[in-house]
């Protein structure tokens, strides 16, 4: 008969075996390994006695809200694609959340996915595969926004306006005569009002290769909600233009195909283009704080800018032309 104790903890601090012991189910847990740390949060994968697998995040505790929509989240992604008829492979399932350890830990609970770290597989990818592994994560994206955020955008507005202002006082006189980041901060100045009218809901937040698990080259899972917030749900699709785009031009294409039905057009642009523009503005000014511009973010600036023609249109030049007028349903990476 088989001990329901677990047998090898490997972590640290000391005082984490109390904690798992205290999440729901942990009597059937036999091994917990240590994953890594990012920030406050410490991941392992943890085994039951049956041979199931999960991913359990600690933290130091936030808000109950905080907790309990992120866990809303991945429940409400998980069942609007198996809605969609599209969970013929696996998505993040939630198996529990809360706080423990005398409220002064969260937790949260996942079942594992097995699958590839997606930024070390993005850079193998092939064009067929990057579209539609783009699609895929272009549909989980879509299921975040449907969660409502506040009726009015007031607040989210307010705070963008706030950020656009600081940008002025962020930006040292030197990085501001460079080329590309006094364009960028033009556009930025003379774009502020296009957000007035958007609507609020969830963000994800957080959208990168690193937060994705390739699975089988057929699709790109979210896997870290933590960062969620509400705001403006093109706010989300900002890396696309400064990070995706970079690795893999078909996978940011099948991620904005999917996203925008195919109906890329410049209206819509303009404020993706908007928020990338401020987010690496912002970057760049925390490094100006010490002298010693970012030279990463004033690469992704200047490439933004050569994509965009110094700000000059907002449809990114690597973006397929075929795809612009939205007629025809022929894919470019799909052919083979």
């Amino acid at each position: 008969m088989l001990s329901n104790r677990m047998t090898r903890v490997d972590a640290d601090p000391d005082d984490v075996l109390p904690c798992l012991r205290q999440v729901g189910g942990s009597e059937q847990w036999r091994t917990a390994r240590l994953l890594g740390k990012t920030g406050s949060h410490v991941a392992y994968k943890v085994e039951t006695w049956s041979g199931e697998c999960f991913h359990l995040r600690l933290g130091q505790a936030t808000s109950t809200e905080h907790n309990q929509t992120e866990g809303l989240l991945i429940d409400r992604v998980y069942q609007i694609l198996d809605q969609q008829n599209l969970m013929i492979t696996p998505a993040l399932k939630l198996a529990s959340c809360g706080r423990i350890y005398q409220d002064q830990r969260s937790y949260l609970l996942t079942h594992w996915i097995d699958g590839l770290n997606g930024r070390l597989h993005a850079h193998r990818l092939g064009q067929s595969q990057g579209y539609r592994l783009g699609i895929s994560a272009g549909l989980a994206l879509a299921a975040v926004h449907s969660l409502a955020g506040p009726d009015s955008p007031s607040a989210w507005v307010q705070e963008t306006t706030s950020r656009c202002r600081w940008l002025e006082k962020g930006l040292t006189r030197n990085v501001k005569r460079h080329q590309a980041v006094a364009a960028a901060l033009d556009f930025v100045n003379h774009n502020r009002s296009i957000i007035c009218s958007r609507p609020v809901c969830a963000l994800y937040n957080n959208l990168a290769f690193d937060q994705m698990i390739m699975y089988r080259d057929i699709a790109a899972i979210l896997i870290n909600f933590s960062q969620w917030r509400y705001g403006d749900p093109l706010y989300d699709l900002a890396p696309v233009l400064t990070d995706i785009s970079r690795i893999s031009i078909p996978f940011a294409t099948g991620l904005l195909d999917c996203y925008l039905s195919q109906q890329c057009n410049t209206r819509i642009m303009r404020i993706i283009v908007f928020y990338a523009a401020l987010r690496t503005l912002e970057q760049l000014s925390r490094s100006s704080e010490r002298q010693v511009p970012d030279q990463t973010a004033l690469r992704v600036i200047e490439r933004l800018a050569a994509d965009t023609d110094c700000f000059g249109q907002v449809i990114p030049c690597w973006y397929p032309p075929k795809r612009l007028s939205g007629h025809g349903s022929s894919h470019l990476w799909l052919s083979s």
